[in-house]
């Protein structure tokens, strides 16, 4: 058992897709760290600056970092 999406993107445990996503957010320049209590480490990602229309695609001038 694990995780399957669709168009053969990943077949894998769920664990290693964990790993491979923490990896592509430091590659990005993301902090990855573990929050107290909590077991798996969280990408950190600062959303605050989000308007409600950024988060429906409508921006005054496309961002450095979509």
């Amino acid at each position: 058992m694990g995780l399957d999406t669709s168009h053969e993107c990943w077949h894998g445990a769920y664990s290693a897709f964990t790993r491979w996503r923490h990896e592509l957010a430091t590659v990005a320049g993301y902090d990855v760290v573990h929050v107290d209590g909590e077991v798996i480490p969280r990408v950190m990602i600062e959303w605050g600056h989000l308007t409600e229309a950024n988060l429906f695609g409508e921006w005054a001038e496309t961002p450095s970092d979509p």
